[in-house]
């Protein structure tokens, strides 16, 4: 018997009715918002998979959905995985679940995969629907679920492409004044969903959280609360999210991560062991980063218990930011595939055989876009990818610590704008930062003399400079980490290296980031816990 099983209620709840499951906030278009037990209605009439997946399609927010319609079950994942599912089979037929724990794993004798977990402290995620554990899947981001009893087999469609082959034919002013527009349709809507609901906006010295903030203000909305975190030294964003909390008389709270803040005892935490698997969930590495900001903020009641976060995410990423950085617009569609997986494996090195392998694994998602632009393509895997699973998958903090979140960047109406954009206009974000400079930040007085806003020539320079450094010794690079960690992030993890050496489980740190610890350690407690 094919079983749901829905039982993470953290942040956003489930709402059920007549085998129809629902969470999350969305609007349909043109303006109709949907939230609570009203997110039923918009689904509870659906006869069919096509016109489920049409509903999909207009669907614009932050949503996930089961339906069990007859003999079949239909689910999805919106367009950043804001709540992860997954789906095994057992002996008594498939399940669907949100919870991936030890205790999933222990019931269901899941075997680890052993490429996987290349992939994993490759990536720091496994790739495609795979997880870390033989047959159990992930649903991906853009992507339904169809379970028919007679075939026996589920069947994935992609209800949203985030590659194209199509772009915007308007001249330059034309595409300014309907980014300005977008910008200001996306927060109004933003301002709707929050409901009168106090808005919490992590504010970095960057422009993403910059606009949100100046947003919301434009837009009229007072009850917001903006917070930063890290050193007082060494922390570019202490300073400058300062300045713009209080240039737009926005209350500002700074978590100092000092080293009594973040002190080994947490790792002793129940609450701790709760959050890593919630966060890992066999896919992802968890992240520590607002971990200890958001904990500090929950337990001083430094803000209510129904704010909202909103979080920049990924809003670079949709201005172009990667363009040049990682990717050339010109990229060949035969250069995709090799670019990608090199470029992304930044922690361990995988052999030449793992590429080939994984080449392999994506080569039917390569030829369904293959008449598409392969810069638009590479994108494409970037978002399903790393995007979903490690930048917006980082975001479940606010989910975990019981607070609803925002992702403003990743309005449908702002995301296929930019992601049809032509590449000559989001090179080093050229039309983004212009319109939220103009329109934004220059009528809020939100521009200071140096920003955290790397130019074409910076870019470049860094590239070069990364490929210097990767021919440090181990020792020198471990001393570039700590100058420039105005996170802490060296007193986060040393608890955690402290405890896999304990139990002699020991691995080479490379010396390339904090993270490659984290990425151990999930799987230390993986291998620790399912002997």
């Amino acid at each position: 018997m094919n079983k749901v099983a829905l039982y993470s209620n953290l942040g956003f709840s489930w709402n059920s009715s007549n085998n129809v499951w629902v969470k999350g906030i969305f609007f349909e278009p043109p303006e109709q918002y949907y939230s609570g037990a009203d997110t039923l209605m918009y689904f509870e009439g659906v006869q069919s998979f096509d016109e489920f997946l049409i509903k999909l399609k207009q669907c614009n927010g932050l949503f996930s959905v089961v339906i069990i319609h007859g003999d079949e079950i239909w689910a999805a994942v919106d367009r950043n995985t804001s709540f992860p599912l997954f789906y095994f089979r057992n002996s008594l037929g498939w399940s669907i679940t949100d919870t991936v724990d030890m205790q999933l794993m222990l019931d269901n004798k899941f075997e680890v995969d052993a490429f996987q977990v290349q992939c994993y402290k490759a990536f720091s995620h496994t790739m495609g629907a795979e997880t870390l554990f033989k047959g159990l899947r992930q649903m991906q981001c853009g992507q339904a679920f169809l379970l028919r009893k007679a075939s026996g087999n589920p069947e994935i469609k992609n209800y949203h492409q985030f590659s194209t082959d199509t772009f915007l034919e308007l001249s330059e002013k034309e595409l300014y004044q309907q980014a300005n527009h977008i910008f200001n349709n996306t927060l109004r809507r933003l301002v709707i969903s929050l409901e009168g609901r106090t808005a919490v906006v992590p504010l970095s010295g960057g422009f993403d959280s910059r606009w949100i903030a100046a947003g919301l203000k434009m837009q009229g909305y007072e009850n917001v609360i903006c917070y930063t975190y890290g050193k007082k030294s060494q922390n570019q964003d202490f300073e400058l999210s300062k300045k713009v909390a209080e240039r737009l008389q926005y209350p500002w709270v700074f978590v100092e991560y000092t080293d009594e803040l973040i002190n080994k005892s947490y790792l002793q935490s129940q609450t701790f062991q709760d959050y890593v698997q919630f966060m890992g969930h066999g896919t992802s590495m968890f992240f520590l980063q607002e971990y200890f900001a958001v904990s500090y903020l929950k337990e001083h009641k430094l803000v209510p218990d129904d704010a909202v976060f909103i979080p920049g995410h990924s809003g670079d990423l949709i201005g172009g930011s990667q363009i040049i950085k990682t990717f050339n617009p010109n990229i060949s569609r035969e250069e995709v595939p090799e670019r990608f997986f090199k470029v992304k494996n930044i922690y361990q090195p995988v052999s030449k055989e793992t590429r080939k392998k994984l080449e392999g694994q994506f080569k039917p998602w390569f030829l369904q876009r293959e008449n598409h632009h392969p810069a638009s393509v590479f994108e494409a895997l970037d978002i399903q990818e790393k995007i979903a699973k490690v930048i917006f998958n980082s975001s479940l903090v606010f989910d975990f610590f019981g607070y609803e979140k925002r992702f403003p960047f990743w309005d449908l109406e702002l995301l296929q704008f930019f992601l049809k954009l032509p590449f000559e206009h989001r090179v080093i974000k050229k039309l983004y930062d212009s319109v939220l400079i103009n329109e934004f930040f220059k009528p809020n007085d939100l521009l200071f003399g140096k920003e955290l806003n790397p130019r074409k020539k910076e870019l470049l320079r860094q590239k070069v400079k990364n490929r210097i450094k990767a021919y440090f010794p181990v020792f020198i690079k471990e001393r570039l980490l700590q100058k420039n960690d105005w996170k802490n992030y060296r007193q986060a993890v040393k608890p955690l290296q402290d405890e896999m050496k304990s139990k002699g489980y020991n691995f080479q740190f490379k010396g390339k980031s904090y993270n490659e610890i984290l990425i151990q350690y999930y799987l230390f407690l993986i291998k620790t816990r399912l002997r």
